[in-house]
Order: structure tokens, then C-alpha cells, then sequence
């Protein structure tokens, strides 16, 4: 039997590294969600800024993140991954396709926006660093777009994006 509670434990963790966490969930619209991990008792805060820098693009719940977590002033967060292993129901990746599209709206304060998907007749969800990639800030509305898209739990996502007109 331990001599420390879980809270006590919590004070003691000020770092952990290369430790694998299983995401809670995470949403791509406001750009951060939640991982756990089973030293920590609360959740622990992921950054889009992180998960972008790993070159993964989509998530899911139940994704093993190999990681390192940090206790900041505010709970814990993960600063740097390593490896994503996605798991899903069929254990295989959501194929990407390629689209055409035409910009709805992006707006740079949010860091977000949309365009049609005339194939899918659905929207696709642009963030900021698809965008920045290309050196462009901002989107205009109907500007004409090549978009590589995969599907996430909350619809299309794009992953890259060609401006065409």
C-alpha cells in the first residue's frame, strides 16, 4: 500500500518524459483537448500548437501519445510528442482525398475558417496553420481552392490547401 495519496503524488510529478498518454479528446475548433495519464489524477491540457509540431493533423479519442508532460502553474500540460499510435474502431487510418473547394469564410483573429466542398456538398475546416504554411495569413471569401481533406468526428478537415484562383 502507498504511503501518498493521489493528490500527493500530483505535487510530487513535476515532469514526465517520454511517457505515454491516452487522449480524452480533442477539438480541432478550439485547438487544444485533454489527455490522461495514469500517474496524474486530472487531466492533463494539449495544445494544438504541440500536436501540429508532431506533423499529425487529426485525432481521436483513445490515441496513445508518447510524451512528455509538464506541471505549469495552471495543471499539467504536455509540451513535446513524440509518437501518435491512432487507434480506431477498424484500426486503420481515415483515408485523405483531395477537393475542390471554395473559401466560405476564414476569420485570422479566430485562427479558422471554412470552405464548400462542391463534391461533398459539406464544409471543410481550415486552421490557421494550413494557411501560414504557404505564407498567407488570411483567406479572402470565394477564393478558389485544391484542398487534401480527411474526415474527422466533427466532418472534413483540411490537411493542406493550393490556391488556384
Amino acid at each position: 500500500m502507498s504511503d501518498y495519496s493521489s493528490a500527493d503524488i500530483s505535487k510530487k510529478v513535476s515532469k514526465l518524459e517520454n511517457e505515454e498518454a491516452i487522449l480524452k479528446w480533442f477539438s480541432p475548433y478550439r485547438g487544444y483537448g485533454f489527455v490522461e495519464h495514469p500517474k496524474i489524477p486530472e487531466d492533463i491540457f494539449v495544445h494544438f500548437s504541440v500536436i501540429n509540431k508532431s506533423g499529425c493533423r487529426c485525432l481521436e479519442p483513445g490515441d496513445k501519445l508518447l510524451c512528455d508532460i509538464v506541471q505549469k502553474s495552471n495543471g499539467y500540460q504536455v509540451t513535446e510528442i513524440y509518437k501518435i499510435d491512432h487507434v480506431s474502431s477498424d484500426n486503420a487510418k481515415t483515408p485523405t482525398e483531395v477537393l475542390e473547394g471554395v473559401v466560405k469564410w476564414y476569420n485570422p483573429a479566430k485562427g479558422f475558417g471554412f470552405a464548400w466542398s462542391e463534391d461533398k456538398k459539406e464544409d471543410v475546416f481550415i486552421h490557421s496553420s494550413i494557411i501560414k504554411r504557404l505564407g498567407i495569413y488570411n483567406l479572402a471569401p470565394d477564393c478558389k481552392i485544391i484542398m487534401n481533406v480527411q474526415r474527422s468526428h466533427n466532418g472534413f478537415e483540411a490537411l493542406d490547401i493550393t490556391l488556384t484562383g
